[in-house]
């Protein structure tokens, strides 16, 4: 029981970072054609695409080079803090720590999420982190509280699978 349980956490777990993946690209190509408006106070030679610099940021991390991809999200921040990107930089900027299991600075990366752009679409994504770096913290009863209100706020999110999946292991392994 337990394996199957494992595995289909495993399993949503895929599927929430293909959906990060998809919602990812969805984002940067909404922004370069944002940045194909033309604006007439650059000259062509002086001008950096927001795309370009988040592009930049992106390869790095997914090239595995968290420190350089860290850079390159809070510089994009930084110089484009209300670009259609920028909460994606701000949550990537959590996911650099988190592939590095410095749980403590990925939580204070996604709480911005939520602080700074609450109207986002990934602010159930960097809860769901949020609980997962307290749960791998040994801070089961914070995880469980934060996998309780992504079942109730995020009910039709893909993290709300992954949420009720950990409620019941938790649930279970109480019974036990």
């Amino acid at each position: 029981m337990h394996a199957k349980v494992d595995s289909t956490v495993n399993s949503l777990e895929s599927l929430n970072a293909l959906v990060y993946e998809l919602q990812n690209k969805i984002s940067l190509l909404n922004q370069t054609i944002k940045d194909f408006k033309p604006d007439l106070d650059n000259k062509p030679n002086s001008i950096v695409l927001p795309s370009s610099v988040y592009q930049s940021a992106y390869s790095d991390y997914v090239s595995g080079n968290y420190e350089l991809a860290y850079s390159g999200f809070q510089s994009f921040i930084e110089k484009y803090p209300n670009a259609e990107l920028a909460a994606q930089a701000q949550f990537y900027l959590g996911e650099c720590f988190y592939s590095r299991k410095m749980w403590s600075n990925a939580i204070k990366e996604y709480e911005k999420v939520e602080g700074l752009y609450s109207k986002s679409n990934l602010v159930a994504s960097a809860q769901l982190k949020i609980a997962l770096c307290y749960e791998n913290l040994g801070m089961k009863q914070e995880a469980l509280k934060l996998f309780s209100l992504i079942v109730n706020n995020f009910p039709k999110s893909p993290e709300f699978l992954t949420a009720k999946e950990k409620i019941k292991t938790y649930t279970n392994a109480e019974n036990k």
